[in-house]
């Protein structure tokens, strides 16, 4: 495993590009929606593992690849599909552990057009189990979805006086 080493799932309208570490930035052409997407995981608060330091297996298919992470006493499949023609992608996490897990998807917000694009409004809400967002060109509205129906939102990106935070965050729970 080569943490740094490049890799992507790819179609012709969306694509993950990142590293064998799982951290990656998601694109629906012409929009990059979010970057220095990973998880952690953690089997009790507040120790929390980033993946990095756990990704032990690559494998790649044509049609997809997986990264497995793996504990003492878990495992994680993080399997990443873009169909070839659709505006989408998912990214698939299959657990196995002997006791309760908890996993955070991290992400920020980062609404780039590929060059030469036009400057737009775009929205991010976060709601329980998803982050949604919510891209506006003209009378078209575009959706896309971080989350899970078992996820919740932990913390989301904030601005105060006194201090910001531009990391959305995502929560499985406890597994088990």
């Amino acid at each position: 495993m080569r943490p740094w080493e490049f890799l992507c799932a790819v179609g012709t309208r969306a694509g993950l590009l990142g590293n064998e570490s799982g951290r990656m930035e998601a694109w629906v052409y012409p929009l990059k929606l979010l970057a220095r997407f990973s998880f952690a995981v953690s089997h009790r608060r507040p120790r929390l593992s980033g993946g990095r330091s756990l990704a032990r297996t690559l494998i790649t298919r044509p049609e997809s690849s997986t990264i497995v992470y793996t504990g003492d006493t878990f495992s994680v499949r993080e399997t990443l599909l873009v169909p070839v023609n659709e505006p989408g992608a998912l990214i698939s996490l299959e657990v196995e552990t002997e006791f309760p897990l908890e996993i955070e998807a991290r992400f920020l917000r980062d609404f780039q057009l590929e060059w030469p694009a036009s400057a737009r409004r775009y929205l991010l809400l976060l709601g329980p189990g998803s982050a949604r967002i919510h891209p506006r060109r003209g009378n078209q509205e575009v959706v896309a979805i971080v989350g899970s129906p078992t996820a919740a939102e932990e913390r989301g990106e904030y601005q105060t006086n006194y201090s910001e935070s531009a990391v959305n965050v995502v929560s499985t729970g406890r597994n088990g």
